[in-house]
């Protein structure tokens, strides 16, 4: 459901309460509206108010640490990513074609939200033109009876 859907439920039931007690006052018998009928009312309600608030900081707080979580895998995945492609690079030329495909499956990732970086890696477009031509960008294509686990 959409927010605007639960905000004119909470509405529409919060009103039909006020309705019922303002219909009900007239109907019920002195001795129920007494100061001390009011208080046990008035503290029954300051109640409920801190349960909710308590409920509602609960689930902020699992929602916070949701995110939290998703952000430092994404940093995690980044920083594996820088070092691989630095080790990769201290192996010189022969690893060229390997940077290249991690460059390339880098920027198909890129298109999730959860991997988006600031900066792309700098010889993405150089190592694809040099290494790669169009029918090699997939590997499995190349030689298909080899399986990569």
């Amino acid at each position: 459901m959409s927010s605007y859907v639960v905000g004119l439920m909470s509405f529409a039931a919060i009103f039909g309460g006020v309705l019922i007690g303002r219909f009900a006052v007239n109907r019920l018998p002195g001795h129920h509206l007494s100061s001390e009928t009011q208080s046990a009312i008035t503290v029954s309600v300051a109640v409920i108010g801190i349960l909710s608030a308590l409920v509602l900081g609960l689930m902020i707080s699992a929602a916070y640490s949701s995110v939290a979580k998703a952000s430092d895998e994404v940093k995690d995945l980044s920083l594996q990513l820088i070092r691989i492609d630095r080790n990769l690079r201290r192996y010189g030329p022969e690893a060229t074609e390997a940077r290249a495909t991690l460059h390339i499956w880098f920027s198909r990732r890129r298109g999730n939200p959860l991997y988006q970086v600031k900066r792309p890696f700098k010889c993405l477009r150089t190592c694809r033109a040099r290494c790669l031509p169009s029918a090699e960008i997939n590997p499995r294509a190349r030689n298909s009876s080899s399986r990569e686990y």
